[in-house]
């Protein structure tokens, strides 16, 4: 996966500072991971109906 994320902020020149990155399958699992435990449930419920994410199952553990 490839995307450009800011770095910093120049603050004379009023611009960002952008680097573009690749992550392995690995890096993006482990982001997302991330951001998802640092939600409650609720949350995260409220997250993947906002982003009409597609539920491919559902159970108990």
């Amino acid at each position: 996966m490839k995307l450009k994320v800011a770095v910093d902020y120049n603050v004379l020149r009023q611009r960002e500072q952008v680097v573009e990155i690749r992550l392995t399958a690995a890096q993006a699992k482990a982001i997302v991971t991330d951001y998802f435990n640092n939600m409650d449930y609720s949350g995260r419920q409220l997250w993947l109906i906002k982003q009409k994410v597609k539920t491919l199952s559902t159970e108990l553990v």
